[in-house]
């Protein structure tokens, strides 16, 4: 997965003390998604004190995740995107078509997944299990 950050991503090489967050996010037409993530990016600093990492991701393609990373001030979440539909219907999201000018064609819900030593330890927002 790459990040807006230039940065490339992947759960498998992820090390945290205890736990990845995957901060599933619907893009950059949601509000409600960018003041959910700006409250996570102003407490980043603080996740790997708690032993944990985390990433934000969307279907968006990078110029519409990097206007997310700026019309909501990011700084320092990790901000990945292109993440293929059907990519995000095997880890059980949610799929939504667009109602509304500015929306994606199709693009996931939000979800958040916890991972510890690549198993799927919490989740909430998907449709079923992920896979890891």
């Amino acid at each position: 997965m790459r990040t807006v950050e230039g940065s490339e991503w992947e759960l498998a090489a992820r090390n945290p003390k205890d736990f990845t967050f995957i901060f599933f996010y619907r893009g950059l037409h949601c509000p409600v998604c960018g003041k959910y993530l700006k409250n996570i990016d102003q407490r980043i600093g603080e996740l790997p004190e708690l032993g944990i990492d985390a990433i934000a991701i969307s279907s968006d393609a990078e110029e519409r995740a990097q206007r997310s990373k700026e019309k909501w001030r990011m700084k320092g979440l990790p901000i990945g995107y292109g993440l293929p539909i059907e990519t995000a219907r095997e880890w059980g999201l949610y799929v939504s078509k667009a109602i509304k000018e500015g929306e994606p064609g199709e693009f996931s819900e939000s979800a958040l997944f916890i991972v510890r030593d690549g198993a799927l330890r919490a989740s909430a927002g998907a449709t079923s299990c992920a896979k890891t």
